[in-house]
């Protein structure tokens, strides 16, 4: 995915297949940290958390993503400028 934030949505991710990669940004959008998500592993999400969900392989990866309220996300550009 892009750089990207879920407004005022809690978000729930399962990882079904594969592995996933998220890197974690600060409000700035200056890069926090990384963090692998492997199969059967359950992300929780919060409220304008930046971040970006990448695959780090060639295999493919499957995940499961729930939003609550409905998802308003807003993209970002990786030098700090929204889209």
């Amino acid at each position: 995915t892009p750089i990207h934030d879920h407004g005022k949505s809690y978000g729930f991710i399962k990882i079904l297949e594969g592995n996933l990669t998220e890197d974690v940004f600060l409000p700035t959008l200056r890069y926090a940290y990384s963090k692998i998500c492997e199969k059967g592993e359950e992300v929780l999400e919060f409220p304008h958390m930046i971040h970006r969900m990448k695959n780090p392989g060639k295999t493919f990866a499957r995940s499961l993503h729930i939003y609550v309220p409905h998802l308003v996300m807003r993209e970002y550009k990786e030098r700090g400028r929204k889209k």
